[in-house]
């Protein structure tokens, strides 16, 4: 951006778009006069307020005079002239001041054509319409809850929050964590013997907590419900807001009865993606915009490949009982709300007939069910993009492999047939807030950005044409692909006027479910439905929310966080922890210490000359020990230890220490420490009359207990151990345990070592703990498209005995984990011969920036905040007292304190080590191959050929990596095929 083109643009700053915007911050960045310019502009606008203004817009002559004094004044193609300078920059100050002091602001920088009027007030002829008028003599604050704020890269969101208090100085947005609005978390209600989310008390709590939201998710019963104001009078009233610039029904699904209670934030388009060559194998006409579900099924029935049995070709990769029964349904005119009401119910003929063909789809392999039969627990997320890839899919939902996948064929994209696509999410505000012209100027705003959370994703659009085009969404879509998002955005589909309750929806999949993998016939499954939807429509308890809010909610005004006066100001910055928790331990710090005031911050970056370059101290939790060039950027922490009786130096385990010790220097306080633990569900272990496990255990009895608690009798399957994290964490704790690794050497020297006698041994014992105590038959979480997120859902139903954690509030131990069946303990891991390896644990530190003014400032706030569990993010506290504390144990789950007490005495033996942290994660090795060799032979591959094909690659890996290519360029350049996590 050039001076000329900043300088128009300066006056009507807080009118711009996020794109307009960001590239004049960028440009006042690097330009001293701009700034100087801005800064003359906001004092002269301040004088401005405080001048009394008629309350009514000037006359179109006005603003059309001091217009056309800008078009006479401004030279076309070069850059203003010193002379011109000063009046121009005066005329344009003018306009801006006089634009932006009247009720309807324009949305416009360029001045209108020549004669056109200025447009009048847009009169609101009810009382409780509100006014759009604002009073720039005082600041008006209203808060703002988003799942924006509960995240650790919350800053790039903050952003937008602080681009709108710069350029609307007279309206101060607080931004605040959607669970702590929301009492902390989502309440959970009894419903027929089970637990659901209870929605409407998350609303009404919501509503009642902040003046702007933006919700997880809006259901269209919330919002008649008298929570959240009607958007409809202010979006009359505001000229600058424009109805067209939303695609078509966007707008009319964001509210209900005639009004808008939400400002959409993007548009979910269903896009589906066929097989080119196949469908040129089959002979197939190239499919038009506009197919339908007749058309899709008949097309996947060709496509469907049934030669070798192995290697099946499916025709549509979207079993998903909520995508493809809908589609039927349609096509037979059938309503599953409509069909309850009728006697016949779920075992109607018409419901029969659509199973039936459901089935035969399924025998044909024309579709590929998401539902499996038990003992295979396949993951789709993981299993569709295999098949895609292997060129073994005719058609699949664009969405399934992300944005631009790299395909060996060519591919068509087509809209999916027309279904009801129900209001997501949006901008809401709150029915009780007492600031409402400012909440809409907030909401306004935020409805011209694109929504940081958007996937990057074809399917996903910002919801207005104007950000769509901003954000350059559709420059990245090819021509094809860009007709059927327009063709799906032209032919939007409105909800049923009737809709089925959550337990005919389950009754229904119930009956999907056992036909697609053969348990029953369509006509047995439908009546098991119908009578479990009847049952539990008996059971269910009546809701106690009521239908319409009375009693108005009155959000309270936010907690000012400014500092006291005289106080001395640091910056605490993290990367990772909970912000909003961190605030409120800040706060309870500065009335313990009112002449310090800490500002919270969160970096996007964990390298320690970012954090200390933007703060006064800080926490870093990854990797640990610090660089050998990095020790210089902060302070010696030694001196302050030494200079304070207070302060316990015995609380700290030397082991804990001995990472952040440099010579005689300590340059971080220990903070958090993650351990390896092993989680276990008591319940199993007693029901399989199993000792529980202490600190004595071997990987024998390990091994042992997983064979014994897998198996048995009991109906759903149970598992003796499940995978719960990546291979890359779990599977070198095996092979330490066993006595061996899959490398040699170190540094410079480090090279694979995956077919030597003892590893294959080591490897083809964890294969065999897999095979016969846990659920995989494949290795998940080694691909990028491949996590192992479906042991969650089996350990906290109670099918698993024990499994490996990192975290106290991983799958199964997080004191919020819905669900659960049983009480989860945590016990050391097996430490044998090996000791602590590198692996088992990761420490974060305390850090005070060396060139910090305020180093005594920040040694008391280290201080209390380690001695506070907030900021522990799953972690173990690394003061002992802090680790022995009843609060801590409380939080943590049973046996905790013997984790962290097993793990100080076992780091004393010579053979343990944490001074590097992370080992195998750090490692320049890509284990990908590894996996995948494991992968192979879990599906029945010979063992050591695959671990032979995995070394030479590995091998011819590390010397590419080595010679100075990228690691991106290495993968590649040794298997084309790579599917790995995109290495960094």
């Amino acid at each position: 951006m050039h001076c000329e083109e900043a300088r128009t643009l300066l006056p009507t700053r807080h009118t711009l778009s996020l794109i307009q915007q960001r590239d004049l911050e960028l440009h006042l960045a690097h330009c001293p006069t701009c700034t100087a310019d801005w800064q003359r502009i906001q004092h002269i606008q301040q004088v401005l307020r405080n001048v009394p203004l008629p309350p009514v817009r000037p006359p179109a002559r006005v603003a059309t005079a001091v217009f056309a004094t800008l078009e006479d004044r401004m030279p076309r193609r070069s850059m203003w002239k010193p002379v011109a300078l000063g009046s121009v920059f005066l005329a344009v100050l003018i306009a801006g001041l006089l634009i932006s002091q009247f009720p309807s602001q324009t949305q416009r920088v360029a001045p209108p054509p020549p004669g056109t009027p200025v447009a009048a007030v847009v009169a609101i002829p009810t009382s409780a319409a509100p006014s759009l008028s604002t009073s720039p003599a005082r600041v008006t604050t209203i808060t703002f809850a988003a799942p924006w704020f509960d995240q650790p890269d919350r800053e790039r969101y903050q952003r937008l929050v602080d681009l709108f208090n710069r350029t609307n100085p007279d309206v101060r947005v607080v931004p605040v964590s959607l669970n702590a609005a929301a009492k902390g978390t989502m309440a959970i209600k009894p419903d027929g013997g089970s637990s659901i989310p209870d929605l409407d008390l998350f609303m009404r709590q919501l509503a009642g907590a902040a003046d702007t939201a933006l919700p997880f998710v809006v259901l269209p019963e919330h919002m008649t419900k008298g929570y959240f104001r009607d958007l409809t009078p202010f979006i009359d009233a505001d000229p600058a807001f424009d109805r067209a610039d939303y695609y078509p029904g966007v707008l009319e699904g964001a509210g209900a009865q005639g009004s808008i209670y939400l400002l959409p934030t993007r548009q979910s388009i269903g896009l589906l993606s066929y097989n080119k060559e196949l469908w040129a194998k089959h002979n197939l006409p190239t499919p038009q915009l506009g197919w339908n579900w007749n058309d899709v099924f008949t097309a996947a029935q060709q496509l469907a490949d049934q030669h070798d049995p192995a290697t099946p070709t499916f025709g549509l990769l979207d079993g998903n009982p909520y995508v493809v029964a809908p589609g039927l349904r349609a096509n037979a005119k059938l309503d599953l709300a409509t069909a309850a009401q009728q006697s016949a119910g779920l075992e109607g003929s018409a419901f029969v007939d659509m199973l039936t063909r459901v089935h035969t789809l399924v025998i044909q392999d024309a579709i590929y069910p998401w539902t499996h039969a038990e003992g295979r627990d396949l993951d789709p997320s993981s299993e569709f993009p295999r098949l895609v890839r292997a060129g073994r899919a005719g058609i699949w939902p664009t969405s399934l492999l992300g944005a631009q996948p790299h395909l060996p064929f060519a591919v068509g994209t087509l809209p999916q047939p027309a279904l009801p696509i129900e209001p997501n999410t949006g901008y809401m505000m709150s029915s009780g807030t007492q600031h409402p012209e400012a909440a809409w100027r907030w909401l306004r705003f935020l409805s011209q950005q694109d929504d940081p959370e958007r996937p990057d994703s074809v399917t996903v659009l910002p919801a207005r044409k104007s950000v769509a085009e901003q954000s350059g969404y559709w420059r990245k879509l090819d021509p094809a692909t860009a007709a059927a998002v327009r063709f799906a955005l032209d032919h939007p589909t409105s909800l049923p006027a009737t809709q089925a309750d959550d337990r005919l929806v389950g009754a229904f999949g119930q009956a999907w479910n056992a036909v697609v993998t053969d348990q029953q016939a369509p006509t047995q499954a439908l009546q098991a439905a119908q009578a479990t939807w009847v049952a539990e429509q008996a059971q269910a308890k009546p809701s106690t929310s009521p239908a319409v809010t009375t009693t108005p909610f009155v959000v309270a005004t936010p907690v000012d966080p400014s500092p006291a006066s005289g106080a001395t100001v640091i910056t605490f910055s993290t990367w990772g922890a909970n912000t909003e928790q961190l605030k409120a331990v800040a706060r309870q710090f500065s009335q313990h210490n009112p002449t310090i005031h800490v500002e919270i911050t969160t970096s996007l970056d964990p390298k320690l000359a970012e954090l200390s370059a933007n703060a006064d101290c800080f926490a870093r939790y990854y990797p640990l020990p610090p660089a050998a060039d990095e020790w210089s950027q902060v302070l010696d922490l030694q001196p302050l230890i030494d200079a304070d009786p207070t302060f316990a130096r015995d609380d700290y385990p030397a082991t804990w220490l001995a990472p952040f010790r440099q010579g005689g220097r300590l340059r971080a306080l220990p903070y958090t420490v993650r351990l390896r633990s092993v989680a276990y569900n008591q319940a199993a272990f007693a029901a399989a009359g199993i000792a529980q496990p202490t600190a004595a255990w071997t990987i024998t009895d390990l091994l042992h207990a997983s064979q014994q608690l897998s198996g048995g009798s009991a109906t759903p399957k149970q598992y003796g151990y499940v995978l719960a994290d990546r291979p890359i964490v779990e599977v070198p704790f095996f092979l330490s345990r066993l006595g061996t690794s899959v490398t040699t050497g170190s540094g410079a020297t480090l090279q694979p070592s995956f077919t030597a006698p003892q590893e294959v041994q080591a490897l083809r014992t964890y294969l065999n703990l897999l095979r016969t105590a846990s659920p995989h038959q494949q290795l998940p979480g080694y691909t990028a498209d491949s996590l192992p997120d479906t042991t969650s859902a089996l350990i906290n139903a109670g099918r698993v005995g024990l499994w490996l954690s990192m975290s106290l509030t991983g799958p199964g131990l997080g004191s919020g984990t819905t669900g659960r069946s049983f009480t989860p303990a945590v016990a050391p891991p097996p430490f044998d011969q090996s000791g602590v390896t590198p692996d088992d644990l990761q420490l974060s530190g305390l850090y005070i920036t060396a060139t910090t003014p305020h180093a005594q400032a920040c040694w008391a706030w280290l201080k209390y905040v380690s001695a506070d569990i907030t900021g522990l993010v799953g972690a173990f506290p690394a003061r002992r007292s802090v680790a022995e504390s009843d609060a801590f144990q409380q939080a943590a789950p049973a046996g905790a304190v013997d984790v962290y007490h097993a793990y100080v005495a076992a780091l004393q033996r010579p053979t343990s080590s944490i001074t590097a942290g992370d080992a195998t994660a750090q490692s320049p090795i890509d284990y990908y191959w590894l996996w995948r060799a494991l992968d192979q032979a879990l599906q029945g591959a010979p063992l050591e050929r695959a671990l032979a094909e995995a070394q030479q690659k590995t091998v011819a890996y590390l010397a590419c990596v080595r010679g100075g290519a990228a690691r991106t360029v290495c993968t590649i350049q040794v298997d084309p095929n790579y599917q790995g996590f995109d290495p960094r």
